[in-house]
């Protein structure tokens, strides 16, 4: 094989390089890099791939997260800050899953992520932890999400349902305090004066422990009884309420994801951050 190009498509990489992407093997400054099982299945289900120093970049992150021993900890994995919209959709982790749904129009840009409007717009993840978490557990579990800038609103993400007393929810600087919902109706917080982008997580380990992560490091822990997990799917920008969509927010998310709760934080934090700037996401 070599690195010459025999035509394009979409204005990125041609037609022989995107061939060899298919086939496990691309080339790039007179290299080659072997593409992983992983990467190759989630650009199975890309309508347009991308470009190979992008392919490259995704490639890298999955190998590094298997290296950390956080992929195989994970159920979905998106990464909106892509260089097709179409791509944003999908999960690296499980790309065959049901693809996100954008709801109302939320704002998209390239190689940088999703936007909401604070008032309609949102992404359905289609993940329902209940019936779909293989890593995500009741007493075990990991939601999770990259800002790339937070507004300082009463947004939230994730579900809630009244009559169960339970939630899963991520509000990121509300008021400047960023509350966590672990399959629980008892919040932990933190106060955060100035509103920072960055990877926001919740850890549940125990049916009563559970911690609040900013960049990898806890910034507060707690103790909240667990009662269910939300049978409902989990909503980006907004929050899903017993399957009607409210408190909108207009953060700009680079990525997002969902495992369980023995997911090394500050190595996922690290290898997220490696990506981002590869890519230049990261804010």
């Amino acid at each position: 094989m070599n690195g010459a190009s025999d035509g394009s498509r979409g204005g990125y990489a041609g037609h022989g390089t995107i061939r060899a992407a298919m086939a496990g093997t691309v080339q790039t400054e007179g290299a080659y890099f072997r593409l992983l099982p992983e990467t190759k299945a989630y650009l199975q289900q890309l309508t347009i791939l991308p470009s190979i120093q992008y392919i490259i970049a995704v490639n890298t992150l999955i190998r590094q997260l298997k290296i950390d021993g956080n992929w195989a900890l994970l159920d979905r994995f998106w990464v909106f800050a892509t260089e097709q919209q179409q791509n944003a959709r999908v999960s690296l982790v499980n790309p065959t899953s049901t693809n996100i749904t954008e709801v109302n129009t939320p704002t998209w840009t390239k190689n940088s992520g999703y936007t909401g409007n604070g008032t309609s717009s949102y992404l359905n993840t289609n993940f329902n932890a209940f019936s779909q978490g293989i890593n995500y557990t009741l007493n075990n579990s990991c939601f999770g999400i990259y800002a790339t800038s937070v507004v300082n609103s009463n947004g939230a993400n994730g579900s809630y349902i009244a009559s169960a007393s339970t939630a899963i929810a991520l509000y990121l600087n509300e008021s400047n305090i960023t509350y966590s919902y672990s399959n629980c109706d008892t919040d932990i917080f933190v106060a955060t004066p100035s509103p920072s982008p960055g990877l926001y997580s919740q850890q549940r380990t125990s049916s009563t422990a559970n911690a609040l992560f900013f960049n990898g490091n806890s910034i507060v822990s707690g103790s909240a009884a667990v009662t269910v997990i939300p049978n409902v799917p989990n909503y980006l920008f907004a929050f899903n309420q017993s399957g009607v969509a409210g408190s909108y927010c207009a953060n700009s998310y680079g990525l997002s994801f969902f495992g369980s709760g023995n997911i090394n934080q500050l190595k996922l934090y690290t290898a997220i951050q490696t990506f981002a700037t590869t890519i230049g996401f990261n804010k």
